[in-house]
């Protein structure tokens, strides 16, 4: 709360604002605003609706923890639009009134007292605009270092540790010395500031992160700042043009020719993105449409759960790597969530491979059809039901699960064997067609477990890449829908093992 704080959080702000090599931080001007947010002029704090003009606004990123919270329900909004008790207000919520309050705005967004919370449709609609809920805030708060929202952002900090020293010619000095997180970015990498905190391991953050004009982090030792130009922080006050989170998506949107440099941001953001936790697995969608509504804006394309028609064949390469948790250990997801193509469909932590428009020399599939259709009234949130129907060439293999539980499968496919990257645990399971039954592999549900099996399967050729290796995709017959494929996992061989096969059309569900 120290007066050099929040001078430090206006100087940044200002310069932001004002100066001319900041004209990405100028974000255009939207018809979309939040549908509610609170008033915290004068002594109280009050929800107000918006009115059509648009109002400067503070916007909170947080970890909502599992700590009982103050939140709007249709119950409570008339009460909540005359007053909110101070006392109610959890600790982080004081905080960021307070903030508001010191840096001269009048209201401020928080996701749980601006949107209805036992409203499914206020939610959907909400969820629609987060893009421009966080691009259009004046300023967002980052609480990184509050596991809940009954924590608080603005701390006494360490004490200066005191050392006396004498140098070489006798003379006394005293020195001052405080611990410090090492956040700074890594120029090598070209990578934004490395933050830690619980906040940071949240799905939901990395969308309130990437999205804003300005952003202050508030960490375990000091002020960061991030606008879509430059960073800086307290103990590098000066802003830099290092890279930024904010700065990473923008810039990739400036070029619309550009598409491949768009869609090659998506898989960045992606890559970071299921390494995060969340609580309601049917939120894996909705937390990154904010993203999606940008890549969307920038690019016209068709949105598949995930996956982009105009870069359809790319979208489909994603795989749990060696270096990532096992995905036999990730959450099953028992209930449809998305395509069995789509990454959103696991909770494993995937990798699309990098600089992937340097490596893919040629596409061996086409696009033909996608349907997607929206469980609610966000069309980049969750689906209920999506397809693929392509053209490529396939072949048939036999997998083999290993008889222990070991990351990878074996693939027996055109006179070799190859490993198989699978997208989560796998299982042999009968599928019934009438009187007739055949055994498959699908993807393992809650409290089934490993078991060694050998059963035949589809071998689909995706790309071939610049060193002459072959990407594809390991598929079995759907258990959902009549006639279709459902994904298993991701496979890499030489680039001669399709070879005069022709191209046939399949579904994928």
């Amino acid at each position: 709360m120290s007066d050099k704080c929040f001078d430090f959080i206006s100087k940044r702000v200002e310069h932001c604002i004002s100066s001319d090599k900041h004209k990405l931080c100028h974000a255009s001007p939207s018809n979309v605003s939040p549908a509610r947010l609170l008033d915290v002029s004068g002594d109280h704090v009050r929800l107000g609706q918006t009115k059509r003009t648009r109002s400067k606004y503070i916007a909170l990123s947080h970890c909502w923890g599992s700590d009982p919270l103050l939140c709007i329900t249709g119950s409570t909004l008339a009460q909540h639009q005359d007053d909110i008790d101070w006392g109610a207000l959890r600790s982080l919520f004081r905080d960021a009134v307070q903030s508001t309050r010191r840096l001269g705005v009048r209201y401020l967004w928080i996701d749980s007292l601006c949107i209805i919370q036992d409203s499914k449709e206020d939610w959907e609609i909400e969820s629609t605009k987060m893009c421009d809920i966080f691009e259009q805030a004046h300023l967002v708060l980052s609480a990184v270092d509050c596991a809940s929202s009954g924590q608080h952002c603005l701390l006494p900090r360490q004490r200066k540790l005191k050392i006396q020293y004498k140098n070489s010619a006798g003379k006394d000095f005293q020195l001052y010395a405080r611990p410090i997180v090492d956040h700074h970015p890594n120029t090598k990498e070209q990578s934004p500031f490395n933050l830690a905190g619980p906040l940071m391991t949240r799905a939901w953050a990395l969308q309130e992160q990437a999205l804003p004009n300005r952003i202050v982090h508030f960490t375990s030792t000091e002020l960061v700042f991030e606008c879509k130009t430059t960073s800086s922080c307290e103990c590098r006050p000066s802003p830099r043009s290092h890279p930024t989170t904010p700065g990473l998506l923008a810039k990739s949107l400036l070029c619309k020719k550009d598409k491949a440099g768009v869609f090659s941001t998506w898989h960045h953001f992606i890559n970071s993105y299921t390494l995060k936790n969340i609580t309601r697995l049917s939120d894996r969608l909705p937390a990154i449409s904010g993203i999606a509504h940008k890549v969307q804006r920038s690019t016209g394309s068709v949105y598949l759960a995930g996956i982009w028609q105009d870069h359809v064949a790319n979208d489909l390469l994603w795989l749990s790597a060696p270096f990532l948790q096992n995905p036999h250990l990730a959450t099953r997801v028992d209930e449809y969530r998305a395509p069995s193509f789509s990454w959103a469909s696991v909770e494993t932590q995937v990798q699309y491979e990098k600089a992937d428009r340097d490596v893919i020399s040629s596409f061996l599939l086409e696009f033909i059809e996608t349907q997607s259709i929206p469980a609610g009234l966000n069309p980049l949130g969750e689906v209920i039901e999506g397809s693929l129907t392509i053209r490529a060439p396939f072949m048939e293999g036999i997998i083999f699960a290993p008889t222990e539980d070991t990351f990878h499968y074996s693939l027996k496919v055109g006179g070799q064997t190859l490993d198989v990257s699978p997208d989560t645990l796998l299982i042999e399971a009968t599928l019934k067609h009438g009187v007739e039954e055949r055994q498959i592999v699908r993807r393992a549900r809650e409290d089934e477990v490993h078991q060694s099996f050998k059963v035949p399967v589809i071998c689909l050729a995706v790309s071939t890449s610049s060193d002459q290796r072959l990407m594809g995709l390991v598929l079995s017959s759907s258990t959902r829908v009549d006639e279709a494929f459902e994904r298993l996992g991701m496979f890499i061989c030489s680039h001669r093992t399709f070879e005069d096969v022709k191209k046939t059309t399949l579904k994928l569900v």
